[in-house]
């Protein structure tokens, strides 16, 4: 199945409102400051690695509820490393 990643869809969530509303979901997270696990969809990881500046495949597709650690002061464009586990 192909899905439109540029499409709206009728009555849904389009692109923009997805990742506005994962973003806000993962700020309101690691604002806590602590160690935390996150489990979540492949697309929603995607969301999540792209705003760290981090490559969004890794060794592979990142896939649903996938292990993968976050560290602060890595090689991404913000400062963040993923090591997929």
């Amino acid at each position: 199945m192909d899905l439109n990643w540029g499409g709206d869809p009728e009555g849904g969530e389009s692109l923009q409102q997805f990742t506005l509303r994962t973003l806000d979901g993962f700020r309101a997270v690691l604002d806590l400051g602590t160690e935390i696990l996150i489990v979540a969809h492949g697309g929603n990881y995607a969301v999540l690695l792209a705003a760290f500046g981090l490559p969004l495949n890794g060794p592979r597709v990142v896939k649903n509820a996938e292990p993968i650690r976050l560290t602060k002061d890595g090689s991404g464009a913000e400062g963040w490393a993923a090591e997929f586990l």
